[in-house]
């Protein structure tokens, strides 16, 4: 990631239709097995939590560990 510059705006000033910043998210599993998000995710802030609501909401659904368990 590069720098980020930010232009008449301070970071968390929220500006309607233009957000600070997006990411993108990939989600590695315990398997090895990864998810890529649907979309790039707006944000007004520079410091992103990623939680399951986030991973949820980026890949329009939440992976589940037993899926990454292999079988015995």
């Amino acid at each position: 990631m590069g720098p980020i510059y930010l232009v008449n705006r301070e970071p968390g000033e929220a500006v309607t239709g233009d957000p600070l910043l997006e990411y993108f998210l990939e989600v590695t599993m315990p398997d090895g097995q990864t998810h890529e998000a649907t979309a790039w995710m707006p944000s007004d802030k520079l410091r992103v939590l990623i939680g399951e609501y986030q991973i949820k909401q980026a890949l329009g659904y939440l992976p589940s560990i037993a899926e990454a368990k292999p079988e015995n």
